[in-house]
């Protein structure tokens, strides 16, 4: 079954379907059919992308979910982490989480060199772990 196959290839990019139909559609002046599916909102945290869709037919749905990219995650990989927002020197991404972490050490101590926020490459380190490598 079709509906099966998109919710495989869901499954294999760690995404869940709440919902997928096919039905039909309303454009300007006609109707069509189409798949129309609701991923579950992990969908925007891990792609960044909305978890309504609608595909033309199966072979559409399965290639847009295959070709996902996941968006770029916070070196600490805590489920409260953010997007990323920063850098580090050695270009290991942080949330403004783990950013804001970085910048509160630099204020006790902890070496940031000429680190800054921004969304750039800094000349700090941050070991997420919270020990620190500076």
């Amino acid at each position: 079954m079709s509906k099966r196959k998109i919710i495989a290839a869901a499954k294999r990019k760690g995404l869940t379907v709440e919902y997928a139909e096919w039905g039909q559609a309303c454009g300007d002046r006609d109707t069509y059919l189409e798949w129309q599916v609701q991923f579950g909102e992990e969908i925007d945290d891990l792609y960044g992308e909305d978890e309504f869709q609608s595909f033309a037919d199966t072979a559409e749905a399965i290639e847009w979910i295959e070709q996902l990219e996941r968006v770029s995650a916070c070196e600490s990989g805590q489920p409260e982490c953010g997007p990323v927002e920063h850098y580090d020197s050695q270009g290991v991404p942080l949330c403004a989480g783990c950013w804001a972490e970085l910048v509160a050490d630099s204020q006790s101590g902890y070496d940031l060199g000429d680190a800054a926020p921004g969304p750039h490459i800094s000349q700090g380190t941050h070991d997420p772990s919270g020990v620190g490598n500076g």
